[in-house]
């Protein structure tokens, strides 16, 4: 936001160490081409309304999904879910149906699991059961 939002780079002071500044490294580092877009993108919408908490957990659902795709296996995402949540990945059903009545994130890789966006996107990474078959 302070690289590249008109509102907030305007009152960016100069930094006393520059060097180190990760905005300043942002801002030398990206593309033109993207720089410019993210100017443009950030005029034209620079009054919506922004949620980081909503933005991050956002990022963590996709993250998630994108963990499922990757290892292609529920059960080991589901231990890496609960591990990243400092829970113990040897629950029992019972214990791991309570968790799932509990955890939004936990329901929401589980929905994803049974989705047709997910047969559709392992179709389309070439994973999908009957490719393999």
């Amino acid at each position: 936001m302070k690289a590249f939002h008109p509102r907030h780079a305007k009152r960016r002071g100069v930094s006393p160490d520059a060097v180190n500044d990760p905005v300043a490294h942002i801002k030398r580092n990206v593309p033109y081409k993207v720089s410019k877009r993210l100017v443009e993108l950030f005029q034209e919408m620079g009054s919506t309304p922004w949620s980081s908490a909503r933005w991050r957990k956002v990022v963590g659902e996709i993250g998630n999904r994108i963990g499922l795709l990757c290892i292609g296996d529920l059960a080991a995402a589901v231990q890496c879910l609960l591990l990243a949540q400092g829970l113990s990945p040897d629950l029992d059903r019972e214990a791991l149906r309570d968790l799932v009545e509990k955890d939004e994130a936990l329901r929401n890789l589980l929905r994803f699991s049974v989705s047709d966006t997910y047969f559709r996107l392992r179709t389309k990474l070439g994973t999908a059961a009957f490719a393999a078959a």
